[in-house]
C-alpha cells in the first residue's frame, strides 16, 4: 500500500475500489482531475492518506 501514492503520480487514469463488502469505487484519477466517493469504511481523510493527494477542491460525486 505504500506504493499507491507513487502510482497515482505516474498514472493518467486510475480507479480504486474498496472490496470490503461489495466493490465500491472510492477514488478516480483522470489526467489532473481527482474524484472520490466516501462510504462507511473510507472518508475523505482516509482516501487522501491512501492516495497521497490533497482532495480539497476535488470533485465529490454522489
Amino acid at each position: 500500500m505504500d506504493i499507491i501514492p507513487e502510482l497515482v503520480k505516474v498514472c493518467d487514469v486510475m480507479h480504486m475500489y474498496d472490496n470490503s463488502v461489495t466493490p465500491f469505487r472510492i477514488f478516480k484519477k483522470r489526467k489532473n482531475e481527482y474524484f472520490f466517493w466516501e462510504n462507511e469504511f473510507w472518508d475523505e481523510s482516509g482516501i487522501q492518506a491512501l492516495v497521497g493527494v490533497n482532495l480539497k477542491g476535488a470533485n465529490l460525486e454522489k
